[in-house]
């Protein structure tokens, strides 16, 4: 926590994704819904409570376990090490597929969040490279 604090990483708890806001065809922002935990444990979305984010790029990330049936059948062709998790080039994220990139919590390499989205960071400019060589 204090290392993002130390990135200047905004923190926005409690939010849940409602909306991809566009303009003129283009992403413009982003807009959530307040959640809330009830008094009997159970959380809820409260419609009411809305949040907007101006944004130009929307990066979808999320946590995700090999344990879980669509990701194990997903990352079939990739080449796993003994300890289950994708073999992946820590310079550039990349995995035995060359059109497939994995960090933080699938890879095994990650932490903290701060680190995952680090590894997202890194592969995302090393996702550039490998589509713009192919589409050159």
């Amino acid at each position: 926590m204090e290392l993002a604090k130390e990135e200047q990483c905004e923190f926005l708890p409690f939010l849940s994704p409602r909306e991809v806001m566009m303009k003129s065809g283009r992403v413009a922002g982003l807009r959530f819904c307040r959640t809330e935990q009830t008094d009997d444990g159970n959380w809820i979305e409260d419609e009411e409570q809305v949040v907007k984010l101006k944004a130009d790029f929307i990066i979808s990330a999320f946590g995700s376990m090999l344990n879980e049936p669509q990701v194990t059948e997903a990352m079939a062709p990739v080449k796993m090490s003994r300890w289950g998790t994708p073999e992946v080039n820590t310079d550039t994220m990349q995995t035995s597929e060359p059109w497939v990139f994995a960090g933080g919590d699938i890879a095994g390499l990650a932490n903290t969040t701060v680190e995952s989205v680090n590894d997202g960071k890194q592969a995302s400019w090393h996702i550039h490279r490998y589509v713009q060589v192919q589409f050159k």
